[in-house]
């Protein structure tokens, strides 16, 4: 599949809901309908192999086509000079981009914090907040709290 820069995205500088409608092909009113509702997805939990449950977020078939759609446009852009990986498996995928710094990125002189941190502590709490097991909720929230201290922590070594 081509590629295309940054900077030549159809999203890229987007900044209201409208021209994010027009870019994925939807109307403003179908998007703003769309907008931070819970319902959209359907949250339940499945039983792992290992014994414990895992907590699954499933968007509604319409969400799903505005999120494949975004995906698709972002997928195709090339990815720049800089940037991070985490998972051994795929760094063949990600031959040109240098490896994650205890859990930083590093990009143009500027330190980050890695978005899967962020996801890694709101999936904690969402399963804390799930489980009826007082012992898997006070797990998950400590697993929340720390997950919030090690950002915080990053935060002041970066800024």
């Amino acid at each position: 599949m081509p590629g295309y820069a940054l900077h030549q995205c159809g999203l890229y500088a987007t900044r209201s809901r409208g021209r994010l409608a027009l870019r994925i092909g939807r109307s403003a009113g179908f998007l703003r309908a769309r907008a931070d509702r819970p319902s959209l997805y359907r949250v339940w939990r499945e039983q792992k192999a290992s014994g414990g449950t895992r907590l699954i977020e499933a968007p509604r078939e319409d969400l799903k086509a505005i999120q494949r759609r975004i995906a698709d446009l972002l997928q195709r852009v090339l990815p720049p000079d800089y940037g991070h990986r985490h998972a051994r498996k795929k760094e063949r995928r990600h031959q040109n981009r240098p490896a994650e710094i205890t859990g930083i990125m590093v990009a143009e002189e500027r330190v980050a914090v890695p978005h899967r941190h962020y996801k890694k502590m709101q999936h904690a709490r969402i399963a804390a907040r799930l489980t009826e097991d007082d012992r898997e909720r006070s797990a998950l929230s400590a697993r929340a709290r720390s997950l919030e201290g090690q950002i915080q922590r990053l935060k002041r070594l970066t800024s």
